[in-house]
């Protein structure tokens, strides 16, 4: 069954998943060469453990991983395509275009769309997930 993409509004808000694995915080803030011209999200204000499960299958959340988040229309204004692109795998998946060069400037751009990262706590004993 093939999942169909759906209109993201304005007002929706878009999540990236990023680590500090290396001891840095790490966010993509511009295409590898396999990602050619965007980068990916989801949809919705999710938690770092949602987030974490479309790109790192194996394995639990750690305090390592991390989520921002950042508002559809923010990343229109500056010039961002925002699209949903589910697959059977993430069907929240979200691709992030920009239709000219990915420059420095685009970057700054981008980064400035999102809030501070929130990252994964533990659960406290009887408690919720984050």
């Amino acid at each position: 069954m093939e999942i169909q993409p759906r209109e993201i509004g304005n007002e929706e808000y878009v999540s990236q998943y990023g680590s500090r694995q290396t001891g840095q915080p790490v966010f993509r803030d511009s295409p590898r060469p396999v990602d050619r011209d965007g980068l990916s999200g989801v949809f919705g204000r999710v938690t770092a453990a949602e987030a974490r499960r479309p790109v790192r299958q194996a394995g639990s959340p750690t305090e390592d991983d991390g989520v921002r988040h950042g508002q559809v229309g923010d990343l229109r204004e500056r010039g961002f395509v925002v699209s949903h692109t589910p697959s059977q795998r993430n069907t929240r998946h979200v691709s992030i275009r920009y239709p000219g060069v990915w420059d420095e400037k685009v970057t700054g751009m981008f980064n400035a769309c999102f809030g501070a990262p929130q990252w994964y706590e533990e659960p406290k004993e009887g408690g919720q997930d984050e």
